[in-house]
């Protein structure tokens, strides 16, 4: 087919955007496909085979084919909604026509203003087809029988400068030349191969689909397109692309030629791709983890560098009070040396008590200090965390018995060796316990448990406690930030459950908090477990 007919007929499929069509050439009840769109045509072989069918069983007019149950049939598809078809008269010559069909994926794609927008490409086919007919005719040149003979003469030359796979088969299958190149590829002499058959050196797994692509060749007298798994005489699979094309005499089939290209090491590649393609996939998660993560730090920094300002007026305040309580009690105490020993015992007891709240406040700012200058770290050693959590659990114990609490212990019975902060851990436990125990009423009840999944450590401390109102959930991890307990605030700066939270992050973890007013609050923290080892 000429170059300019091909190019018009991909105008027409572009402008049209059909997913697939093709050129029927019709004569005196012959049809023949000149072209197929898109040009690897195996996804809609069957379509090609079903028109021909139908078009050689019933040698419809145009006006009939245009209302023929065919049409409807296949409008019917699942992969298909839309048809066009037009049809090109050849002037002077009555029994000579030829059929274009678009297909869509949609429906009621080819309206009237759709059809308009490619006329003008459907004219000039129009006029190349006249202009090739009669170019033809006058050279008498429109059916020409194929020198067969001609072919299998002027093989040889043509393949010994090709390094691809170039064969010729009689019209049963069998080879009748073959390049060096192509049987070297498969480890056999040309010789050698001489009249073995083209199905038997194809793998059984692909063996069908073969055979299918040599009927629909034969079915269509066109060219067809495949790819095959070969076996070499030593056994090798040798994956080829192959294209084949019958050669046409009197109208019947006297032989196949045809050409592969070896892609086995290209399916090597698209497999490394595929294979780096899940890596990539996999690496841009964990950036995209590491992203969000870093972005929690960076909105938590920005939220401290928010509070500064507050800050001030907070600590002023906290620092305030209990310097003004020693400077007070001191200063009543050297007023008045006769004070009853009592009284002088008392105040020195709350001397004491203020004192120790100053230096816990300065502490938890020494503590603000490091992690702005990011100077808090971790230790990382390896530990046993049941054992920890026994001995925060034991530290607490005799602050829980004042107060007739119940303390339930459902710990995990495998001991597990973890790799972290074991006195940063310890720290972010005894801060949980001590505040279930605070807040807890007495003869209320704490409950313990941990357990070990599947890569992390869980540890949940519950209690009965008096719980925090739904609306302070989302405040208790901000720093300086007061928290009611039944409308009674907490007598600190709120830095310690920040402190926890740090902790834990620290090490990649996790913690929640679960409350309810006045029925009791659950802490729950996932450790990694960077399991080392067990210990029966």
């Amino acid at each position: 087919m000429l170059k300019i007919i091909k190019s018009t007929l991909d105008l027409i499929f572009d402008q049209s955007q059909s997913c697939c069509g093709f050129l029927i050439k019709a004569e005196r009840g012959s049809y023949e496909i000149l072209s197929s769109l898109p040009h690897v045509k195996k996804d809609f072989a069957d379509l090609n085979d079903s028109v021909l069918r139908f078009l050689k069983k019933e040698n419809p007019s145009f006006a009939q084919l245009k209302k023929s149950k065919l049409l409807i049939e296949l409008a019917n598809r699942d992969d298909l909604h839309s048809i066009f078809i037009n049809e090109f008269k050849i002037s002077g010559a009555d029994n000579i026509s030829f059929y274009l069909f678009l297909f869509s994926k949609e429906e009621k794609y080819f309206n009237k203003n759709k059809s308009s927008s490619f006329k003008l490409p459907l004219d000039l086919l129009h006029k190349e087809l006249e202009k090739h007919f009669a170019a033809a005719a006058n050279r008498e040149e429109i059916i020409q029988p194929i020198d067969f003979e001609f072919y299998k003469n002027n093989f040889d030359p043509l393949c010994e400068v090709s390094n691809e796979f170039c064969f010729l088969l009689d019209r049963e299958g069998y080879f009748i030349k073959i390049n060096p190149c192509g049987a070297s590829a498969l480890d056999y002499e040309p010789q050698e191969m001489t009249g073995m058959h083209f199905i038997d050196l194809v793998s059984a797994k692909v063996k069908s689909e073969t055979v299918k692509s040599f009927g629909d060749m034969i079915g269509t007298k066109s060219t067809a397109f495949f790819n095959s798994t070969f076996i070499s005489k030593l056994g090798n699979e040798i994956m080829l692309d192959i294209i084949i094309k019958p050669l046409i005499k009197n109208g019947g089939i006297e032989g196949i030629i045809g050409a592969g290209k070896n892609i086995t090491g290209f399916n090597s590649f698209k497999e490394k791709i595929k294979n780096l393609e899940s890596k990539l996939l996999e690496a841009e998660r964990i950036i995209s983890t590491e992203r969000m993560r870093s972005k929690r730090q960076k909105a938590f920094l920005d939220e401290l560098n928010k509070m500064k300002m507050d800050f001030i007026s907070n600590i002023s305040h906290e620092l305030r009070t209990p310097l003004a309580s020693i400077i007070g009690f001191t200063e009543t105490i050297f007023s008045e040396p006769d004070m009853e020993s009592a009284m002088r015992n008392e105040f020195i007891e709350t001397i004491l008590t203020e004192g120790k709240r100053l230096a816990k406040l300065v502490n938890e700012l020494l503590d603000i200090s490091r992690f702005d200058n990011s100077k808090l770290e971790i230790a990382k050693s390896e530990f046993n965390i049941t054992d920890l959590l026994n001995e925060v659990i034991n530290a607490n114990v005799k602050k829980i018995a004042e107060k007739n609490i119940t303390l339930t212990r459902d710990l995990h019975d495998e001991n597990v060796i973890l790799n972290a902060d074991k006195e940063k851990v310890f720290q972010a436990l005894d801060g949980i316990i001590k505040n279930a125990v605070k807040y807890t009423s007495d003869d209320g009840r704490i409950y313990i448990s941990s357990q070990s999944l599947f890569k992390e450590f869980e540890i949940i401390v519950s209690d009965t406690g008096a719980g925090i109102s739904e609306k302070d959930l989302d405040s208790i991890f901000k720093k300086f930030q007061r928290v009611k307990f039944l409308d009674q605030e907490i007598e600190d700066t709120g830095l310690s459950l920040v402190f926890i939270k740090q902790i834990v992050d620290l090490h990649k973890g996790f913690i929640t908090v679960q409350s309810n007013e006045k029925k009791g609050t659950s802490v729950i923290i996932k450790l990694p477990r960077e399991l080392k080892s067990s210990i029966n």
